[in-house]
Parts: C-alpha cells; sequence; structure tokens
C-alpha cells in the first residue's frame, strides 16, 4: 500500500499530466517523454506501463495506464485526498462508479458523465447553482413547484423553470435533469439532504432514471465544515456572516397562501415562488464564492 508522500506525489503528476476518461470503458493515463515519473506512477499505483517511439519528432513516449473500473477506483482512492487540478473530474468517474452499482442504469447517466468530464477540460467551467421550491418534504406525494438556476456568476441570467399544471411536474422533473446534467458541476445549499433527492423521487414516481450530478458541491456542507459549526447553518446567516447578502433583496420569508395557491395555477402565485427560489439561487452562489 503507498504511503501518503507517495499518494500526493501521484496526485500531483496526474494533476499536470493525467487524464481520465469515459468512453468504450473507464480509463486513467499518464503520458510523458520524461521515463522516471511514468514508471513512479506505476510502482505507486500498479497498473500498465507502455513505451513507444513519437513518429514526428523521434522521440520516446512513456505512458501509465490504469483500465477497467477496479484499477481506476483504487487508483482514485489512493490519490483523490491530494489532488486539486483534476479533483472534479475523479469526483464525477468516482461518482458515476457508485450511481452504476447503485442503478445499473446507464443509459443517458453515462453520457452526461462523458459530458460532465469534456466541461470540466475547459478552463474556468461554469457551474450551474440550483434550488429547489416545493409544497413540502414528502417528495412521494408533493409536487415540484420551481427550479432556479444560475450558470455561472451572471445574477440577472437566473433561469426559473416552473409547473404550469399538475401534469406538468413529469416534464419539469426531466428539464431540470437534463439542464442539471449538462452542467460540468453543480453548486446548492442543503442540496445533499433535500434537494437532489426530492428531485430524484419525482423522477422515480414518473417512472424516470435518477439524475447523475458527478461533480456536486453543497454549500451548505462546505460553509459548516469551514466554521466548525455541528448544527445546520440556515442560507441567510451564512450570507450575513460572510457579508454577501442585501436583506432587502434576499429576505424573502414563505408566504404559504402564495404557496398554496402557486400549486394550484395561480400566476401571480408561482412569480412570488419564482422570485423566492431566484433569490436563494444567487445568494447560494455567492456564499459559495466567498468560501472558495
Amino acid at each position: 500500500m503507498p504511503t501518503e508522500q507517495e499518494c500526493a506525489y501521484a496526485a500531483g503528476i496526474f494533476d499536470g499530466e493525467g487524464t481520465i476518461d469515459l468512453k468504450d470503458s473507464v480509463r486513467m493515463a499518464v503520458k510523458m517523454t520524461d521515463r522516471e515519473p511514468v514508471d513512479a506512477m506505476r510502482d505507486i499505483l500498479g497498473g500498465h506501463f507502455y513505451q513507444w517511439q513519437d513518429t514526428k519528432t523521434g522521440r520516446p513516449v512513456y505512458e501509465w495506464r490504469a483500465a477497467g473500473w477496479t484499477g481506476v477506483i483504487e487508483s482514485i482512492e489512493y490519490i483523490f485526498p491530494y489532488s486539486r487540478g483534476k479533483r472534479k473530474q475523479l469526483d464525477v468517474v468516482a461518482n458515476f462508479y457508485s450511481y452504476k452499482e447503485r442503478f445499473g442504469l446507464l443509459q443517458g447517466a453515462k453520457e452526461a458523465a462523458s459530458f460532465q468530464l469534456r466541461g470540466l477540460r475547459v478552463p474556468a467551467p461554469l457551474p450551474i447553482t440550483f434550488d429547489v421550491e416545493t409544497m413540502g418534504f414528502e417528495a412521494d406525494t408533493l409536487p415540484l413547484l420551481t427550479c432556479a438556476m444560475l450558470e455561472g456568476g451572471n445574477e440577472t441570467g437566473v433561469w426559473t423553470p416552473y409547473k404550469m399544471t399538475p401534469a406538468s411536474d413529469k416534464d419539469l422533473a426531466v428539464t431540470i435533469r437534463e439542464t442539471l446534467e449538462a452542467a460540468p458541476y453543480t453548486i446548492g445549499w442543503c442540496s445533499d439532504r433535500f434537494d437532489i433527492n426530492y428531485i430524484n423521487t419525482r423522477l422515480a414516481f414518473h417512472g424516470e432514471r435518477p439524475m447523475f450530478l458527478g461533480c456536486h458541491i453543497d454549500a451548505q456542507l462546505l460553509f459548516d465544515i469551514t466554521f466548525g459549526n455541528k448544527k445546520r447553518t440556515s442560507l441567510e446567516n451564512a450570507a450575513r456572516q460572510l457579508g454577501v447578502t442585501d436583506e432587502d433583496a434576499h429576505k424573502t420569508p414563505i408566504d404559504w397562501v402564495k404557496w398554496n395557491a402557486a400549486n394550484a395555477g395561480d400566476e401571480d402565485g408561482m412569480q412570488y415562488v419564482i422570485e423566492h427560489g431566484a433569490n436563494d439561487v444567487i445568494l447560494t452562489k455567492r456564499v459559495y464564492d466567498a468560501l472558495v
């Protein structure tokens, strides 16, 4: 078993020179014209060693490769704690493996994972921050109302699809899944505990496959870990502590009369819910940016 120092060294090499992809099969690789780091990758993580001559330069090329789920997941487990540049990509692949083992539903999810990996290779990839609004916590019986989604940091560009009729709950759930799966990574508030589970429950209710979010960051969990909080912090309190809130713009208590009206199809009520979600998603992104 490699030491922590060896794992950190391998993570540094992989961050600088490594690739990971999900095509016909999963594969991690490091390709260099310097043999010593490639030998070190094989010594530390196992896997395979290849050597050939570059037809253009005539120089020897050395490659370390881990292929197949067993070797790739083991390598990820060793280097993930020390990775920085490729951390989100490793997260996507590890979480796809978990998804595959739990659900066995690859159609759609594998395409989403591959798309997310490609997106993360773009310099400064833009995440989608999202926030779900519902009628309560009973996801098996209560429909979605809206989902505010903000790509990147443009606060004027919040998109909020919403339930137009009771029958459109399925369409809304699928729209949310397709939009979020197209993002290289996603951000939410209390999303690991609530939003993602709620969306997936509504998808299951309609006979649809669950959503795959390869790299997702719950900003509430990140905030509480950062400040050592043992109790969950509200979004407003976190924003206030970090100094990123405008109290007039972001103080949005729930008016249940308007909330129920929205669920019944009232347009004014729905606009109130939409505004609430838009404010929350803007605040979530501000908090995340302040933390990182």
